[in-house]
């Protein structure tokens, strides 16, 4: 298991009325329901320790995006095996290196449709 600080707090520019983000990856034996489950139990029991509203991820079910940004920009907070989350990090940055390519490329699409006069309804 490994969590990670990340938005605002982790970048010191939390405020008054900010959220703290953290992002978890669950070992590979947790399913996803149980997954599910734990992070619930996670917002409630940190939203109530810290009196903020905690939002928190599950890096094992985020888009590669998202999870990119996590790592490449949070803190670590929890680490429970230093080899599994270099291997967790390295699956991550591969996911979104391999996405990249295509969501670039449906972005580029995109844009030019809408400037070349929008989409076309058929």
């Amino acid at each position: 298991t490994v969590a990670y600080l990340f938005g605002s707090e982790a970048k010191g520019q939390s405020g008054a009325l900010s959220d703290i983000d953290i992002a978890v990856y669950f070992d590979r034996n947790v399913d996803k329901s149980e997954r599910f489950d734990l992070k619930l139990r996670l917002s409630v029991e940190l939203s109530a320790m810290t009196k903020r509203t905690a939002d928190v991820a599950v890096l094992n079910d985020s888009p590669p995006r998202l999870s990119y940004e996590i790592i490449k920009s949070g803190r670590v907070i929890f680490c429970s095996d230093r080899i599994a989350r270099v291997d967790i990090e390295t699956g991550i940055l591969s996911r979104y290196l391999d996405r990249r390519y295509y969501d670039k490329r449906h972005a580029e699409i995109t844009l030019s449709k809408m400037a070349s006069g929008g989409f076309q309804s058929t």
